[in-house]
């Protein structure tokens, strides 16, 4: 009897240690990676509302600002976050071998809209994150259709405060990849975007409308894990159409707000 006391007393005890225990989020701090190999947009994951703008200011067909942007982008990309991290540009490799890997990639590419993370930066420490409760949603392409009652309905999303996140069912082919490249992180440019705003007639027939440039960018360890993902995004003139332009003065301003809001010393 004695015995069955002790038990159930020591029972108790782990219960309401339990119950006392508070689980804290799992908060990352920032890390200087080795080696980053920059992945560009898929050519197909390309918004820009305005282009017939640039075209006749730039005397450019579509495929022609596809490509520059690209390549602007990924150039600033390397540029600003390589002034302190070692970054390789896939985009840049342009042996076959190194192609036939960004192929790869975008062949197992999924893509999703989730919402985007951000970076806290307490004073006087270092910047850290916490790692969502849902990490699934991020790793795995999901549904947001359901069924209700016999009938199929989609949750209503505003896009314009969601992240366009980058997923792979198999790990393997970005594991396999980082072994290729050395790298021990993958940066990821999902998708991107100039937005303009033909809502306010007024401002649409004056041409005072809203414009804005965007990028989606998701981050994977060598393992094939999703670390971190968000967008950024700045103010672009809606008189402002030469490409060399956009991408001296806008694109640096993107690229500086995705390297704050990453993980990333």
């Amino acid at each position: 009897m004695k015995k069955l006391f002790l038990i159930l007393l020591l029972l108790t005890i782990t219960l309401n240690s339990f119950s006392q225990t508070k689980f804290k989020p799992n908060k990352i701090l920032a890390f200087r990676p080795k080696k980053i190999l920059v992945v560009p947009f898929f050519p197909y994951m390309y918004l820009v509302d305005d282009e017939f703008r640039f075209a006749k200011a730039n005397n450019k067909t579509h495929k022609q600002i596809l490509n520059y942007f690209r390549q602007s982008l990924d150039n600033e990309v390397i540029k600003i976050l390589g002034d302190s991290i070692n970054c390789i540009s896939l985009l840049n490799n342009t042996t076959q071998d190194n192609q036939d890997y960004l192929t790869a990639l975008y062949q197992f590419a999924r893509y999703d809209y989730v919402s985007p993370m951000q970076m806290k930066f307490p004073k006087n420490k270092t910047k850290f994150y916490i790692k969502p409760k849902d990490i699934e949603k991020y790793e795995k392409h999901t549904s947001r259709k359901a069924i209700k009652d016999g009938q199929i309905e989609s949750k209503v999303v505003d896009r314009n405060t969601q992240l366009f996140n980058i997923s792979f069912a198999n790990k393997k082919i970005l594991q396999k990849t980082a072994q290729h490249f050395g790298n021990d992180y993958f940066l990821f440019i999902n998708q991107f975007e100039i937005r303009s705003d033909y809502s306010n007639p007024y401002s649409s027939g004056n041409g005072t409308y809203p414009r804005i440039i965007k990028i989606h960018y998701s981050i994977y360890d060598y393992k094939g894990n999703f670390v971190f993902g968000s967008f950024s995004q700045t103010k672009l003139p809606p008189t402002e159409n030469y490409l060399k332009n956009i991408s001296e003065k806008y694109f640096p301003v993107v690229i500086k707000k995705m390297y704050q809001n990453s993980p990333f010393k």
